[in-house]
């Protein structure tokens, strides 16, 4: 016996592959603005040995998986009712109800029109 198990060369390289892939998919995870950038993520590595009675051989089983940070909390809000005797509810939104407009929307509004002048009827002439 000349060698000891390496990580590297263990059932081939598919360990080490294996490990490789859930580095990736937790680089993935870290960089997605939709989870949250202090959540811990986690890769286990587990390889067990089962001797043989003899304690010659022994069967290796290796895997390999990660734990990533969930999704953020998606919050909204809906509009509940009835409609002809049935509940309803209809998210209140601005990307869901049309014609909506969000309060940075209408202080804009607000703001243009702070400098068109009023008409004063009283002084205007008719023709």
């Amino acid at each position: 016996m000349e060698e000891t198990l390496k990580f590297e060369t263990l059932a081939g390289g598919a360990l080490a592959e294996q490990f490789d892939e859930e580095m990736k998919k937790v680089l993935e995870n870290i960089n997605d603005p939709n989870t949250d950038p202090l959540a811990k993520r986690i890769i286990t590595v587990k390889v067990s040995l089962k001797p043989d009675e003899d304690r010659n051989m022994a069967k290796i089983d290796a895997s390999c998986k990660s734990s990533l940070a969930p999704y953020k909390s998606i919050g909204t809000m809906a509009a509940l009712g009835t409609v002809n005797g049935e509940l309803v509810a209809q998210e209140f939104s601005r990307y869901a109800m049309q014609g909506q407009r969000t309060v940075e929307e209408v202080e804009e509004e607000n703001e243009s029109n702070r400098n068109v002048k009023p008409v004063n009827f009283k002084n205007a002439q008719s023709k």
